[in-house]
């Protein structure tokens, strides 16, 4: 890839990938752990409805069931999503080059060589966490890039430059 601004690599421990699926659940959780609200608007329908019985069962059911079935599913599609990396890796946690030039994205695969571009009129949002910057595209696909693992330029230079191009 020519002129290369900024490359960073990616190994998709199962560090990162739990902070992946925390991120793609943030929004499940903010639902399930935003029950308490919905507990007392609620408990208000209960006081002028008069349907007491129905309303609480049904606050309790959600405040109790939502919370736990978000921890849960978020743990178990963690341990689905690293598993399918080492096997599509050969039992090798996976590590991506990310390439950015002027015009476009490129994904290096260090296992197998394969190459993916995308360009960066594809680029949605940029969502920054502890140590990853998530790169979302039109077609729902995220693009990681490891804070800490920039060979060439550094984060805050890229985030900079990646605003400009959205």
């Amino acid at each position: 890839m020519d002129n290369v601004l900024f490359e960073s690599r990616i190994t998709y421990t199962r560090d990162v990938v739990k902070q992946f699926v925390r991120m793609a659940y943030r929004a499940f959780f903010a639902v399930c752990f935003s029950m308490p609200v919905t507990i007392i608007i609620l408990g208000v329908i209960m006081l002028v409805g008069g349907n007491e019985g129905m309303v609480l069962y049904i606050g309790v059911l959600l405040t109790i069931v939502l919370p736990i079935t978000a921890i849960l599913r978020s743990k178990r599609d963690m341990n689905i999503i690293y598993a399918r990396t080492l096997e599509q890796n050969n039992g090798q946690e996976m590590t991506n080059v990310l390439q950015f030039n002027d015009e476009n994205i490129q994904i290096v695969n260090d296992l197998t060589g394969n190459k993916t571009t995308y360009p960066y009129s594809c680029v949605k949002k940029v969502i920054c966490r502890k140590d990853l910057m998530v790169l979302l595209t039109a077609a729902k696909v995220m693009i990681i890039a490891d804070k800490t693992k920039f060979n060439v330029g550094n984060p805050e230079e890229f985030l900079s430059f990646i605003k400009t191009k959205l």
